[in-house]
């Protein structure tokens, strides 16, 4: 945050064609411009919310390909599974753990009654693994479908960037399997740390060894 109200001066001072100059330059419907907290939070949202959860998405969704070879073989051949197994990948990760609501009315859910004003933990890995949506919601299925996870929320708070997100998944997956057929860990699974945290969490360390199917060139893009 402090990052951002320095860039935010900066950029009112010396406005130019990126988008963050564009965003401070916005009007509301009140003929007020972006205030310092709302940029504050926007410039979170660019910086932290397409960065984390697919940094911590990727590796849950290579641990689940690696305990699930058959699904490496169908992606193999079959490529237009992909984008069925990206969504297979979603739900199976969930990398955005939960988030807290306040429910604005008496609701009745399931049975309990939950009153207004209440504060309500969203557990979208539960939700992801619900015997009453999903079939085998224990087993990794590249190419379920229907597959109505719940990796990017909901109604008004779905992810904005939930066909980026889609898109980087596919495509790093692709080149993955294309790149790496012979990808394994080289630890027991159950020892890999994990990130102590309840919001955002995933892998810290994936120690793994492969021999690549091509010699890269000083030129050539690397993983």
């Amino acid at each position: 945050y402090a990052y951002a109200h320095l860039l935010a001066d900066e950029k009112r001072r010396h406005p130019g064609d990126d988008i963050m100059s564009i965003l401070l330059a916005q009007v509301d419907d009140d003929g007020g411009q972006v205030s310092a907290e709302e940029f504050e939070n926007m410039f979170w949202l660019f910086a932290v919310a397409g960065n984390e959860t697919l940094r911590n998405g990727l590796p849950g969704a290579c641990i689940a390909l690696l305990d699930y070879p058959a699904a490496q073989a169908e992606l193999r051949a079959d490529p237009g599974l992909m984008p069925r197994a990206v969504e297979e990948m979603l739900r199976w990760v969930s990398p955005i753990k939960d988030m807290v609501r306040t429910t604005t009315r008496p609701v009745e859910l399931h049975g309990a009654r939950i009153p207004e004003g209440a504060e309500v933990m969203l557990v979208y890995p539960a939700a992801n693994r619900d015997e009453a949506v999903f079939e085998r919601p224990e087993t990794f299925d590249a190419a379920r479908e229907p597959n109505p996870h719940l990796a990017f929320g909901f109604g008004a708070h779905f992810c904005l960037g939930n066909q980026l997100a889609r898109l980087e998944l596919k495509v790093m997956t692709e080149r993955l399997l294309a790149r790496l057929p012979d990808l394994h860990l080289t630890v027991d699974r159950s020892t890999l740390p994990r990130r102590p945290a309840n919001f955002i969490s995933g892998i810290e360390e994936m120690p793994v060894a492969f021999t690549p199917t091509a010699r890269l060139t000083p030129a050539s893009p690397t993983l």
